[in-house]
């Protein structure tokens, strides 16, 4: 009796406690969300996500990243950074996308540990990476400071990948089936 009591307190406190957006702050992040996704680099699924969130989770993801990076002594697995990824399907919060909507939009990962992720022949992003094939978790970390990081658990089977996000940085309502292709895609 007195654990539910405390939970429903603590609860209780909390939604009291929770910062409201305005009007405004919410319109902006919609835009920044929708622009995002206009140039096909970002699939936000929560527009509730912040700029200040965004720093905070940035910060958390690069010491994550430098600490993987360091347990596996930099090492790349060619199971990703051999040919190019390119996505077939995400299904999301608003379903499952359309055949062909994401035709040529592609991630290549190097040895180096980094990636670029565009559209066809433009490159839309570049990062950095770790990927753990003990674990099976791929975190990404963008070189541009207005992008969040992303977290996936990862199957590799043949030439498909499956990311299936996690919920470290708000990525677990989504889904992505990738393919292997031997280079970056074409316009036809």
């Amino acid at each position: 009796m007195k654990l539910g009591f405390v939970t429903l307190t603590a609860i209780l406190l909390f939604s009291a406690c929770k910062e409201s957006s305005t009007d405004a702050q919410k319109a902006e992040r919609v835009d920044k969300v929708a622009e995002a996704i206009k140039e096909g680099y970002m699939e936000i699924t929560d527009s509730s996500i912040t700029s200040d969130q965004i720093k905070k989770w940035r910060i958390q993801a690069e010491s994550e990243l430098a600490n993987r990076q360091k347990k596996d002594n930099n090492k790349a697995w060619a199971t990703l950074d051999v040919g190019v990824w390119e996505k077939e399907f995400v299904f999301g919060s608003e379903g499952m996308s359309k055949e062909g909507a994401y035709a040529g939009h592609w991630v290549d990962y190097a040895e180096n540990l980094t990636y670029e992720r565009g559209i066809y022949d433009e490159v839309k992003e570049k990062g950095r990476y770790h990927y753990s094939p003990d674990t099976g978790v791929l975190l990404m970390v963008p070189a541009s400071e207005s992008l969040k990081p992303e977290e996936y658990e990862i199957k590799v089977v043949n030439n498909t990948m499956i990311w299936m996000g996690t919920i470290s940085y708000r990525d677990n309502g989504s889904q992505t089936k990738l393919t292997k292709l031997e280079a970056r895609p074409k316009r036809s």
